[in-house]
């Protein structure tokens, strides 16, 4: 399980686009794109601010109504396949 606490930035290897309500990331070392729907780009825009795993939480728990255990549950299950394709690595 990811640490709540645990910041990330995208890859130096990662190119984003916002495409209306979805952002597309195309990873130049691997050269595959992945899209992701509105709520992976409310996540990612969020990560990007500088936000930990549980101020990610808190902000879209304000935003959609939604259970929070199971909002924790995407976004850890998100979080780590951005981790596993390596989008994101984690500030240490």
């Amino acid at each position: 399980m990811i640490n709540k606490n645990q910041f990330f930035l995208l890859s130096k290897e990662v190119l984003s686009q916002e495409i209306d309500d979805e952002t597309v990331l195309l990873d130049m070392k691997s050269e595959n794109y992945f899209g992701l729907n509105y709520v992976g780009k409310r996540v990612l825009d969020i990560i990007t601010t500088g936000a930990n795993i549980d101020t990610i939480v808190q902000t879209l728990l304000e935003e959609f109504d939604v259970e929070e255990n199971q909002l924790e549950k995407d976004i850890n299950e998100l979080i780590q396949q951005l981790l596993d394709t390596g989008l994101i690595e984690p500030i240490t």
